[in-house]
């Protein structure tokens, strides 16, 4: 089990939109959906990543399914790379009717909903002078203006995001990402609970509980690994 210290610094790190290998166990969130491993590719065929979004829009309506599925989730990757959010999350709700067992596209919407959240926090905290694991003090007007704000623009992305990440948890059991990203989702929700200590504290411990899933996952898979990688007996 990892250490209070090591969580914090898994959980207020931003993620990066540059690629990064989904596999590895890092103090960083994991990967960004355009960097995963399960099919959100950058479309590449006939200069179609060089062509204006409305081009990509008309070519997404004329194409038939499942290359359709495949192009929804690349224009909602070109949006995320363009930080247009709400853009990206509507095409990644549209592969919702197209493939309801694709775990991808909630994972996504998670993903995105964190970013709108943790960005604009850490912004602010930096401005306070506060550190990113720092709990707000209630008692204290900017600090207590700090916790309101984002309260009330931030409540139903988190909520939004949570259950998005728990449906793809729920259609990939050993979906470490999206269990890594559910972690940071409850940290979230705990730097809103300023007021009610009990809550805030509840929420930390599930954000642990999906860290030690997160870890535990990893090494299973990676256990399988050398396992199938190891030669077999003479």
């Amino acid at each position: 089990m990892e250490s209070t210290t090591t969580r914090l610094s898994i959980s207020e790190k931003p993620p990066t939109l540059t690629p990064a290998h989904p596999s590895r166990i890092s103090t960083s969130p994991p990967p960004t959906p355009a960097n995963t491993s399960r099919g959100l590719n950058r479309p590449t065929i006939n200069g179609w990543r060089n062509r204006p979004l409305s081009s990509t829009r008309r070519f997404w309506i004329r194409t038939p399914l499942p290359p359709r599925i495949n192009s929804a989730k690349g224009i909602a990757y070109l949006y995320l790379n363009l930080k247009q959010f709400e853009d990206a999350k509507r095409y990644y709700q549209q592969t919702w009717g197209f493939d309801p067992n694709d775990p991808e596209p909630y994972y996504s919407i998670g993903v995105v909903d964190w970013t709108l959240c943790y960005q604009p926090r850490m912004e602010a905290r930096a401005n306070l002078g506060l550190r990113p694991d720092e709990h707000l003090d209630a008692r204290k007007r900017e600090q207590k203006n700090l916790c309101d704000e984002p309260r009330a623009k931030n409540r139903a992305l988190i909520e939004e995001g949570m259950d998005s990440l728990n449906r793809a948890i729920q259609l990939g059991p050993d979906y470490d990402d999206a269990m890594a990203y559910l972690n940071l989702m409850f940290r979230e929700r705990a730097d809103l609970e300023c007021e009610d200590p009990a809550a805030r504290r509840d929420d930390l411990k599930q954000a642990d509980h999906w860290v030690d899933r997160t870890v535990a996952v990893k090494k299973a898979r990676a256990g399988k690994n050398l396992t199938a990688m190891a030669p077999s007996p003479q």
